[in-house]
């Protein structure tokens, strides 16, 4: 979005964290906001994702004070903060009369999805509760008010409860009665609320994974799915793969640190270097489970005879195709909408936030919750989950602790085939069955690839 009106105007590059004004003047907050996350290892893509989203966040919001002409008050601050939702879903067809004539002045035509305020709304939370922990504001600025009316009319407990807080509780806690604030969400929207935590929560159907390995059109992107699912890794984790990290006789792979060796960043031009990205992990080894262990040691076979280029200076496995460079330097949005293309064919329906990392959550779900152990008991403990997951916390793990709603359906429907022969039911015969079932699922896929 080029912005007809425009207080903060970008010098170098979003990576110098540089914004000055008409004249001359330096946003401070917009600096310490971009050196933050380079200290706390933020890549390069993400930097520059994240600066542009708060970029165009500040001059909405200048351009909609001075299209206000009001005093500003702790509810125009509100009613602005809440209009920048409706300024990127609804573009011109806004039915907010500031977020409108923005949009018209900006010739902003496109929508933004529900699913894409995620990465905004990250942005922009992150940029108000660090200005709001520094206490800078800019002087002489007319964004000065978003900051300090806010400080003026909070208390000290609300002070430090906006450290927890969404952004529209930092930024304008002062403004909403505490019923509202727990209803609003960040940027607005109740039914954004819902896609935010739909987001935030999605897995694969695991019945369907196999069919999601074999929907991809190329060897590579088989194999990448299938090291997903079969070691619950993140996404960067898998992407960053070297050719050192596999031992296809064995069997075995490792996840490591970018920087763990000199020799995993040979022959990386300095912007891939800038997109590597690693959140650390409690232990290199991964735990595969079957039958996408198979699947990723069959297709990884195939890709690396077929598709790879082994003429290339560096030792990453996933490459693009059309110029051999590490495959985690590309698009993300582009590998995102061709796992839904492949999703789409595997039958599912409803793509919304579903991505390569809902292959993640599904191993987690399925290792708490439903893989068979040796004890014959089902799902392995929290604690041995969070190392399988790489997680440093085990907050991170009890999200996958399962929801009995399927287990509720198969009670249900157990009940409901017995009801004139059983006056008591078994939850734990309820549950076997159940796992049973689901055993047998992945047992006739695996036949189904072995033939």
């Amino acid at each position: 979005m080029d912005n007809v009106s425009s207080e903060f105007h970008l010098v170098l590059g979003y990576a110098q964290g540089t914004l000055i004004n008409e004249d001359g003047i330096v946003y401070r907050p917009f600096q310490i906001f971009i050196n933050n996350m380079k200290d706390r290892g933020y890549s390069n893509n993400s930097i520059i994702n994240y600066g542009g989203h708060v970029h165009r966040f500040l001059n909405y919001i200048h351009r909609a004070f001075q299209i206000n002409e009001e005093q500003v008050t702790k509810d125009i601050i509100r009613d602005i903060v809440y209009s920048y939702t409706s300024y990127l879903v609804h573009a011109q067809d806004a039915e907010n009369i500031i977020a409108r004539e923005i949009a018209m002045e900006n010739n902003k035509t496109h929508k933004s999805s529900y699913s894409s305020l995620l990465v905004i709304d990250s942005a922009i939370t992150y940029f108000i509760r660090l200005i709001e922990l520094n206490q800078e504001a800019s002087q002489n600025s007319i964004l000065e008010p978003l900051f300090n009316e806010t400080q003026k009319l909070v208390t000290n407990f609300e002070k430090i409860g906006r450290k927890k807080s969404s952004m529209i509780g930092g930024v304008i806690s002062a403004s909403l009665m505490p019923s509202e604030r727990m209803k609003m969400g960040v940027l607005t929207h109740s039914r954004w609320r819902e896609g935010q935590k739909l987001q935030a929560t999605r897995s694969f159907d695991i019945a369907l994974v196999t069919k999601l390995i074999e929907s991809a059109t190329n060897n590579r992107d088989k194999a990448f799915y299938a090291l997903l699912a079969a070691s619950g890794c993140r996404t960067h984790e898998a992407l960053q793969l070297t050719l050192d990290d596999v031992d296809a006789i064995a069997q075995e792979v490792e996840l490591r640190s970018p920087g763990s060796d000199k020799k995993r960043l040979e022959g990386l031009t300095e912007a891939e270097h800038d997109k590597l990205s690693w959140k650390g992990r409690a232990t290199y080894l991964t735990f595969l489970i079957e039958p996408f262990k198979g699947l990723f040691f069959k297709y990884l076979v195939k890709y690396l005879k077929e598709e790879r280029i082994s003429t290339v200076n560096h030792r990453f496995i996933f490459q693009t195709f059309k110029t051999g460079r590490p495959y985690f330097a590309s698009d993300r949005s582009s590998r995102i909408k061709t796992f839904k293309k492949n999703a789409k064919k595997a039958g599912v329906d409803d793509l919304f936030g579903i991505s390569p990392h809902s292959l993640r959550h599904t191993y987690g779900i399925y290792t708490l919750n439903y893989l068979p152990l040796a004890n014959s008991q089902y799902g392995m403990p929290m604690p041995t989950v969070k190392i399988l997951m790489g997680h440093s916390s085990i907050t991170s793990t009890e999200v996958y602790a399962k929801h009995d709603t399927d287990i509720i359906k198969a009670q249900i429907a157990f009940a409901n085939n017995s009801i004139f022969g059983v006056k008591y039911i078994d939850l734990s015969e309820v549950k076997r069955k159940y796992h049973e079932s689901e055993i047998q699922k992945l047992n006739e896929e695996a036949e189904r690839l072995a033939a």
